[in-house]
């Protein structure tokens, strides 16, 4: 990982604004976890405006919009209400187009600061409990739909999505959606990848010098 210096400077920055602390720690979870997957990964890699990350793994190089749903207070304590009430039994809540619509805006918003003539992702993180799998699935759908009659999205070459859960049985929880119709599409060893990662592990205080020094971190 290289300009991890950038990524301090961003979270001390905005630590007196929780959001968009998390805004930026999102980056560094995005990051972390593709080079703790076998990326080489550059924070920042234009500086501000820009991507931000690049990674590349085996000759192959792509540049990657990080953002982040999130938390939605008052639904969360909705439900929190809601399972006291219910004994703690299992409740259901309300899912809807705006929530699919909130997706795909954030997607279109994200795909248009990609660089032109590389390959292009988008990864989504979501801290809010109406935003999961399902939204997003139903926002790949539209695209397949979208793609196929229109030459838009050229810069997107794909969708990751970080669910927070694990998928069973194949214990997977990035969903992953690549445009066909991208300039520099996402090849089939890069979406295996990708669609494979595991969460890097976690590591004390102690350990964190080793680290940098085994993996020659820079800063």
């Amino acid at each position: 990982m290289e300009n991890i210096d950038r990524f301090q400077k961003a979270l001390f920055d905005n630590i007196a604004d929780n959001e968009q602390y998390l805004d930026h720690w999102a980056e560094g979870k995005a990051a972390l976890t593709l080079a703790s997957n076998g990326f080489q990964v550059v924070y920042e890699p234009f500086g501000r405006p820009g991507p931000d990350l690049s990674a590349s793994c085996s000759g192959y190089r792509f540049y990657v919009e990080v953002s982040r749903f999130r938390e939605d207070y008052e639904t969360s304590q909705k439900l929190s209400q809601k399972l006291e009430e219910c004994n703690g039994t299992l409740v259901e809540y309300g899912r809807g187009e705006k929530d699919v619509e909130r997706v795909y805006g954030k997607i279109m918003s994200k795909a248009k600061q990609l660089p032109e003539n590389e390959t292009g992702l988008v990864f989504l993180k979501s801290d809010n409990d109406r935003i999961e799998e399902i939204e997003f699935e139903e926002v790949t759908l539209y695209f397949d739909r979208l793609v196929s009659e229109q030459n838009l999205l050229t810069k997107l070459g794909g969708v990751l999505f970080d669910s927070g859960w694990v998928k069973f049985p194949i214990r997977e929880h990035f969903y992953l959606w690549r445009n066909p119709k991208a300039e520099k599409p996402i090849n089939d060893l890069l979406a295996g990848k990708l669609q494979r990662l595991k969460e890097p592990p976690t590591h004390s205080r102690d350990e964190l010098s080793e680290l940098k020094h085994r993996f020659h971190i820079s800063e």
